[in-house]
């Protein structure tokens, strides 16, 4: 697909790229329709956010989900750099930013970041697959969430039960890389509340 594809690009400020809403999930694919990115010999597929400029920080989450059977799980996976507004590279997330975690859409790899373009200068999002022979190399960090019950006795022979989640960390985890993929990319404005609230 990669070989083939007439969507191609040889420069990162040639790509187009869609503006992030606020609480707006975005799903696309890494596959024969996805625009492709050429650097020397080197192809990849890719896609690119402008992030907002409203100001304020906010977080971003990019999730690349499972594809294959149960017996042959695969995985995409992705590189995530942040660039600047004359398109130049200021940061990639390191490998260990992913996790496999699990969520209603299903289980993927996944990392939530906070951004603060004001104080950082990151203005755009550019996500790419990483090398099926490079991504075979990386392990993936299991994730594993369950809801514990915690009760607290108060007087008169009352009772107060919470549910809280917790998260516990297995070992790493071996998934086999997948050219193509099926991806999301969702951002939300960052509120912090006061304790008691």
């Amino acid at each position: 697909m990669l070989a083939s594809s007439e969507k191609v690009v040889n420069s990162s400020d040639r790509l187009t790229y869609d503006p992030l809403t606020f609480d707006e999930v975005v799903a696309f694919a890494f596959d024969e329709q996805a625009t492709v990115f050429q650097e020397g010999d080197k192809r990849c597929f890719a896609k690119g956010f402008a992030l907002p400029t409203s100001g304020g920080s906010y977080s971003i989450s990019v999730t690349s989900y499972k594809t294959g059977t149960v017996q042959d799980p695969a995985i995409m996976y992705p590189k995530i750099e942040l660039l600047d507004k004359d398109y130049k590279t200021l940061r990639v997330l390191p490998n260990s930013a992913f996790v496999l975690r699990t969520s209603s859409s299903g289980e993927g790899l996944n990392t939530v970041f906070f951004e603060n373009n004001v104080e950082e200068g990151d203005r755009f999002l550019l996500i790419t697959n990483r090398r099926t022979d490079d991504a075979d190399l990386i392990s993936s960090q299991a994730n594993i969430r369950s809801i514990v019950p915690f009760v607290v006795p108060f007087g008169g022979g009352w009772v107060g039960m919470w549910m809280i989640q917790t998260d516990r960390n297995s070992p790493p985890l071996k998934m086999k890389a997948s050219p193509t993929g099926q991806l999301e990319v969702a951002c939300r404005k960052y509120h912090p509340k006061k304790v008691g609230e």
